[in-house]
């Protein structure tokens, strides 16, 4: 009896670790750039001048909000593109059906069911604390009266103007994004696979663009609503991605290569960042720079992955990896709240101790997350799979 062999070559395997590792230390990234330091201090009036109070924190704050976390985002979509044409020879109407409705499962049932988990959490508040509900009562209100619309009760879940166009659950607007573009992906196939490098007369179609995503993106230009924003952020990385998956290219093997130029490039790039931020130099100066971080800083975390991965000086954990999207729902619900609350609870007074309070609430909101996780999928399996497209 034949032995069924390894369609994976060893750095096929690699590519699909370095997958598997980056995915939780995204998340965690994630988590930890959407705590407001700054606002939280003025907020609760502890400081109405951070950089001045307590400058090391402020630092540190703003090199991990405007350098380090701005990676997460483009490098989650940019494997989201790669996965949804990795190994799909052509792209026929049937390979197409068969995409959508395993998207259908892993994104948009879990999408849809974890803002309505938090407009009920909202409707709970409002029953039950009505005077801690803020910014949501007047919602609250008309949903308990029905006195909302239809059409209102639906943007809530894709383009809420309360939030400025994002969904309800404003963390998941990435999620919403990702599957239009894989709700186009047959017309992102025919441009990545037929407007290639390799035609002359295609040569620079896709730098220019990847370069005018990036820039739209990044630059938040006044004109273009807030929400095209984000979908160039997200369409960037996919793209990018996509583009490496239709044309059967190790990312891993081809990028690893310049991990040292692009590491030192975004460390540059994220003290620049910080630099004019702080000094409060004009913000399109800032997002020039965070080009730089996006590109050298994903290239970096990606060659140096692979690095710590071959010499097993790092090690994938498949239960941490399949914890991402639950903690990815689940954090932006309560981060803000949870996070005043220590900070009001212990009231810094210094650099360490503002630090610590930056950092605690993220920490503890990752660890809560998938303490929970774990608890539902012991409990509830078939629940907790639903709410987090089967992972």
């Amino acid at each position: 009896m034949k032995q069924k062999k390894n369609l994976l070559t060893p750095i096929d395997e690699l590519q699909s670790k370095v997958i598997t590792f980056l995915r939780f230390y995204l998340i965690a990234l994630i988590v930890i750039n959407h705590f407001d330091l700054k606002t939280a201090l003025e907020v609760l009036n502890i400081s109405s001048s951070p950089i001045n109070d307590f400058p090391i924190s402020y630092i540190i704050f703003t090199s991990i909000k405007e350098g380090f976390a701005r990676i997460s985002v483009p490098l989650f979509s940019f494997i989201s593109g790669f996965l949804l044409f990795y190994k799909s020879w052509g792209w026929s109407k049937n390979t197409y059906f068969i995409k959508l409705r395993k998207r259908v499962k892993t994104l948009l049932v879990p999408y849809l069911s974890w803002n309505l988990i938090y407009i009920l959490i909202i409707l709970m508040i409002s029953i039950i604390l009505p005077d801690y509900l803020k910014g949501h009562a007047e919602l609250a209100y008309r949903i308990k009266s029905f006195t909302i619309s239809f059409l209102e009760f639906l943007n809530l879940f894709f383009y809420n103007n309360v939030d400025n166009g994002q969904p309800i659950n404003q963390s998941l607007w990435n999620i919403r994004d990702l599957f239009i573009l894989v709700l186009i992906s047959p017309f992102l196939y025919w441009i990545l696979r037929y407007l290639n490098f390799k035609k002359k007369s295609f040569s620079i179609v896709l730098p220019i663009i990847w370069i005018l995503l990036l820039v739209m993106g990044l630059l938040q230009i006044e004109c273009i609503h807030n929400v095209y924003f984000h979908f160039c952020r997200c369409a960037i990385g996919f793209t990018f991605g996509a583009w490496f998956s239709i044309h059967q290219l190790n990312f891993v093997e081809k990028l690893r290569n310049i991990k040292f130029i692009s590491l030192i490039t975004s460390i540059i790039s994220i003290c620049l960042a910080t630099y004019f931020t702080v000094i409060g130099m004009e913000i399109i100066v800032v997002r020039i720079t965070q080009i730089f971080i996006v590109v050298f800083g994903s290239i970096a975390a990606i060659g140096y992955a692979a690095y710590g991965l071959e010499k097993r000086v790092l090690n994938t954990n498949k239960f941490l990896s399949k914890t991402t999207f639950f903690i990815f729902a689940f954090h932006g619900m309560f981060l803000d709240h949870f996070g005043r609350f220590i900070m009001k609870f212990i009231h810094p007074t210094n650099d360490i101790s503002v630090l610590f309070c930056y950092f605690l609430p993220p920490l503890l909101m990752i660890a809560i997350s998938i303490g929970l996780y774990a608890l539902l999928l012991n409990l509830f399996p078939k629940f907790t799979k639903l709410i987090t497209g089967g992972r």
